[in-house]
């Protein structure tokens, strides 16, 4: 018995149908499948870039000092500074300047004071870092070179100590509501890199205190003279001319600052003055 033409006619739509969305459903599922690669491949990648951008950086770190300069700067601060801005020391070396190792240092990157740091390895992974490098340095083949080292530091042309400072806080003891002396102690280390380890507080009422008063004809208390190598600290001189004097030999002494501290003692009128409240009182 023969099949009908209308149910063979039938059966080849369904077929082609069948063909046809099967087809639909192939080309979906691949380009389901390409999109979810692309996808899959452009998270991964964000997230590599992510993960090298929040890995360190990692340094190569050569220090060149002099072991025997008890008085020069120390670099562990600055060192612990970098450490922060998320990078590694991955190799840490100290060389001595007056060695073979030091010697070949100095010439290489025309090192003229010490101590100071050599950086190599990931110097410019950091942005931060890289952006800052030109203000305290120099790059010398690929390599960073410490160019702004605070005194005291040894002067490598003639291997003499420079930046020694001695510092005199003077107060008046009986001026009870003068603000405290040693409140310049944080500014000068921390501020201006002074050597702020043996200040010498001396009061004028006797001794050494009395004849700095009367030599340098200090009319307000407290304040500080600075003796020595003053000049070896540059962010210090740039403000100086504003705040204090320097004298015929050389001395610096904290003159107008000192109405920017707080109460002080008039030492001409004996009046304790309070600039917050703009008065004077007899003391």
């Amino acid at each position: 018995m023969e099949e009908a033409p209308q149910s063979k006619n039938t059966i080849q739509l369904d077929f082609k149908l069948f063909y046809i969305f099967g087809g639909v459903l192939i080309v979906a599922l691949i380009a389901g499948l390409v999109v979810s690669f692309k996808t899959n491949a452009f998270v991964g990648k964000k997230a590599a870039e992510t993960a090298e951008a929040n890995r360190p950086a990692e340094f190569k770190v050569i220090l060149v000092e002099d072991s025997s300069c008890e008085d020069c700067f120390k670099l562990d601060g600055f060192l612990a500074a970098i450490q922060k801005e998320n990078v590694k020391f991955a190799e840490e070396k100290t060389v001595d300047w007056n060695g073979d190792e030091g010697k070949a240092l100095v010439e290489k990157y025309k090192i003229t004071k010490i101590p100071t740091v050599i950086f190599s390895g990931e110097i410019n992974k950091n942005v931060k870092l890289k952006n800052a490098w030109s203000g305290i340095g120099e790059i010398i083949e690929g390599n960073f070179v410490l160019r702004q080292s605070l005194a005291p530091y040894i002067e490598v042309a003639t291997g003499e100590v420079k930046g020694k400072v001695e510092i005199f806080f003077l107060k008046d003891d009986s001026c009870a509501d003068c603000y405290d002396v040693m409140g310049h102690k944080q500014v000068l280390g921390s501020g201006f890199g002074l050597p702020v380890q043996n200040i010498k507080v001396l009061s004028i009422g006797s001794g050494d205190g009395l004849v700095m008063k009367n030599k340098y004809n200090i009319t307000m208390m407290p304040t500080f003279v600075l003796k020595g190598e003053v000049e070896a600290y540059e962010s210090l001189l740039n403000i100086w001319d504003k705040v204090g004097t320097v004298e015929k030999d050389g001395t610096y002494v904290f003159r107008e600052g000192v109405k920017q501290m707080g109460a002080y003692k008039n030492m001409m009128t004996g009046m304790v003055v309070k600039p917050a409240a703009v008065t004077s009182t007899p003391q």
